[in-house]
């Protein structure tokens, strides 16, 4: 939740291969027991629900050295804000 005018960074496991959100029946051990499984709709999801959205790559000008290196998670994460009313 976000106040108007708000933003906000998530980092939500998605598969940018999928063109749309898998549900599962139930938790899928094969997928670390999860729920649901977000494709490229997910941006879709978090405009209707009202937020500006920009999808950010916040390690795609470093070196894969340096990922390596320092751990860096190479996915990338939501930009989100709520915009005023």
């Amino acid at each position: 939740m976000l106040k108007p005018d708000g933003y906000g960074i998530l980092r939500v496991g998605f598969d940018q291969k999928l063109e749309s959100t898998v549900e599962y029946s139930k938790p899928d051990a094969d997928d670390s027991y999860h729920i649901r499984r977000y494709g490229r709709d997910l941006t879709d999801r978090f405009r209707t629900a009202g937020f500006e959205v920009g999808l950010m790559h916040l390690t795609a000008n470093v070196s894969k050295s340096e990922r390596e290196r320092f751990g860096l998670e190479t996915a990338p994460v939501f930009f989100l804000r709520r915009p005023a009313q």
